[in-house]
């Protein structure tokens, strides 16, 4: 049993880190792209205008980084 205690222990501590992430690999950055797309597209059903776009962060460029060094190529290989 203990074994099995410590497996969800480190399945649990690789769902958080320590950069904002809330168990579910999203980060709060992530959320807010999410909700912002989520909200222009109703807008968009609506026939109204869409939100301004958000700020281009250094998460979004740390992610930007990220995805075309290990995303991109993953699909490539």
């Amino acid at each position: 049993m203990g074994s099995m205690r410590r497996r969800l222990e480190l399945l649990e501590s690789r769902t958080t880190s320590k950069r904002g992430h809330h168990g579910t690999g999203t980060s709060q950055r992530g959320w807010e792209r999410y909700f912002h797309a989520h909200e222009n597209a109703r807008r968009e059903l609506e026939g109204l205008k869409p939100l301004p776009e958000l700020p281009y962060t250094e998460e979004d460029r740390e992610e930007d980084e990220r995805t075309l060094a290990h995303t991109i190529p993953a699909y490539l290989a």
